[in-house]
């Protein structure tokens, strides 16, 4: 599932805000919770800020309003992201460093800085197979824009935007905002720059903060690639399994957090924990049955069942199949058929709901 990262959705929530509208309320109808936004793990599902711009634009009369305050930026709103930019000697290597540490911002969007001729096309692209409304497609453009006119000043003109929508019957909201000539239909979020302007120095470079930024956000990318709390709980589960499930309220005292916190996170990361418990037993039970060394109880007390009657109809759900003839699927023939003929007649005859 696309997150967005909290000070980044707090930004675009805000720039709804200050158009008037009872934004909070409308948080609530999306089932985004602003308490999470101060959470720095607590990262936002992409698809409710989607919820969130259409259903405003919906109830305010107002389809341009992805335009209305989304070019004022400043670097907080980028986290890390935006000071090792801000340290940056031209716009041009800033954009770059933007491309590489996108992922610090958004788990599911690509930055691209190409060539077009004397210009540069900076495009955002996103990853997901959800459909970006045009209200915050829209609020994407603007705040590419405010991003690069934060950096290099108020005079920054465009040449032109890109925008994956349809055009609406009146653009001139887009010239107005943009200053410039606007292409709908495009295959990506885009504005274009001149080369000059990416040349331009930098009022916030610095050259002695810049690695040290650098470091802090490639430490942060690490992070970020290789942490996650599903996977810090996955990891958890995984050492405890052949003990049998831990309940979440131990996992979430080792991991310093309220149950319920952690109930909200694994959620919020589209990983509910009984939706993550199921995966994970799910996996391990195929990993041990395509090992034919391990005999099925054996497989059964691995992935935390401790009677083989639940491990048979769990694997009924899972393989849709007895887990002896599941393991003849995955090697052939190595199992002997006198082991598939009792397997089976086993799990046929089993009548128990899979469970511990």
């Amino acid at each position: 599932m696309p997150t967005v990262i909290p000070s980044l959705a707090h930004f675009m929530i805000d720039a709804l805000r200050s158009t008037g509208l009872d934004i909070d309320r409308f948080c609530q109808a999306v089932g985004l919770q602003v308490h999470d936004l101060d959470v720095d793990e607590a990262w936002i599902p992409r698809v409710k800020l989607y919820r969130l711009y259409k259903l405003a634009a919906d109830l305010s009369h107002d389809p341009d309003i992805g335009l209305r305050s989304t070019t004022q930026t400043g670097p907080g709103i980028f986290d890390v992201v935006g000071y090792v930019m801000m340290s940056s000697d031209t716009l041009q290597t800033a954009l770059e460093r933007l491309v590489h540490f996108v992922a610090l911002l958004d788990t599911s969007i690509a930055i691209s800085l190409h060539a077009e001729g004397d210009q540069h096309r900076l495009g955002c692209h996103f990853l997901d197979s959800n459909k970006v409304p045009r209200q915050y497609g829209d609020a994407s453009v603007a705040m590419m824009f405010g991003l690069c006119r934060m950096l290099v000043g108020p005079s920054l003109q465009l040449r032109s935007i890109g925008l994956m929508h349809a055009a609406p019957p009146d653009i001139s909201v887009y010239e107005q905002t943009f200053h410039c000539s606007a292409q709908f239909g495009e295959h990506c979020y885009s504005i274009l720059l001149d080369n000059a302007d990416l040349a331009r120095p930098l009022a916030s470079a610095n050259k002695q903060l810049a690695p040290l930024h650098e470091l802090v956000a490639e430490m942060h990318l690490s992070t970020r690639r290789y942490f996650s709390v599903p996977g810090e709980v996955r990891k958890m589960i995984l050492e405890s399994l052949s003990e049998g499930i831990p309940p979440i309220e131990d996992l979430a005292k080792k991991m310093c957090v309220s149950k319920r916190t952690l109930q909200r996170l694994l959620q919020q990361a589209g990983h509910p924990y009984k939706e993550l418990v199921n995966d994970i037993r799910r996996s391990q039970a195929e990993f041990y049955l395509g090992n034919t060394q391990c005999t099925l109880q054996e497989a059964a007390y691995r992935v935390g069942f401790r009677e083989l009657s639940s491990f048979y109809r769990a694997c009924h759900q899972w393989f849709g199949m007895p887990p002896a003839r599941y393991r003849l699927k995955l090697q052939g023939s190595a199992s002997t058929p006198a082991e598939v003929t009792s397997s089976v007649r086993l799990a046929e005859d089993c009548s128990i709901p899979a469970g511990e």
